[in-house]
């Protein structure tokens, strides 16, 4: 993983769960879902550092990525369900009738909201 990518997981991380401790993913299934994968590199990201954090399988699911993408996160992770595989593949937002992007009070606020 890059410096750069580090930093931003542990900014988001301490800004996200102000204290709250995290769940460890050690033993446990984990599925990964997304709104839809471009390069997937965010992907890629989270499925390396959850291997590395001990996960015992890991699921990914998001509505729509390119071939060339999905076939690589399916190298990496142990289950994909992707819905579709565009040709040509322009972008995520495409295939979308509203695509707004969450701020970071967005994802604190919807945190905020589990029990």
């Amino acid at each position: 993983m890059k410096i750069a990518e580090h930093a931003e997981i542990e900014r988001r991380h301490n800004q996200y769960l102000k204290g709250r401790p995290s769940l460890s993913p050690k033993g446990r299934e984990i599925i990964v879902v997304d709104d839809g994968l471009a390069t997937g590199a965010t992907m890629e990201a989270a499925i390396r550092a959850l291997r590395e954090a001990g996960a015992s399988r890991i699921v990914t699911a998001f509505p729509v990525a390119p071939s060339d993408t999905l076939l690589s996160i399916q190298k990496i992770a142990d289950d994909v369900v992707c819905l579709h595989t565009p040709t040509p593949f322009f972008s995520v937002w495409g295939y979308y009738k509203s695509f707004p992007q969450l701020t970071d009070a967005d994802v604190i606020d919807i945190l905020n909201r589990r029990p």
